[in-house]
């Protein structure tokens, strides 16, 4: 396992902070979000599960499958 750190411009939108994941194939697992998340917000924002991704030049587009899409950026 590896490990992610991310914030987002809008605060818990998605609800990125850090944690750990595994890649296989085109595939990325989001496991153990170590952020203590309080509860008024929806929590299905929290990045985790099972995420399709595309790598196009300095941007990571993660589809998931329920339809959620995030394109995040690297700094």
């Amino acid at each position: 396992m590896m490990g992610y750190s991310g914030e987002t411009e809008f605060a818990k939108f998605p609800a990125i902070c850090e944690g750990k994941y595994v890649v296989n194939s085109n595939t990325v697992s989001f496991f153990s979000n170590e952020c203590i998340w309080t509860a008024e917000f929806n929590w299905s924002l929290i990045l985790n599960g099972d995420w399709k991704f595309t790598l196009r030049d300095n941007e990571l587009i993660l589809k998931n499958e329920i339809g959620d899409r995030y394109v995040l950026e690297r700094n």
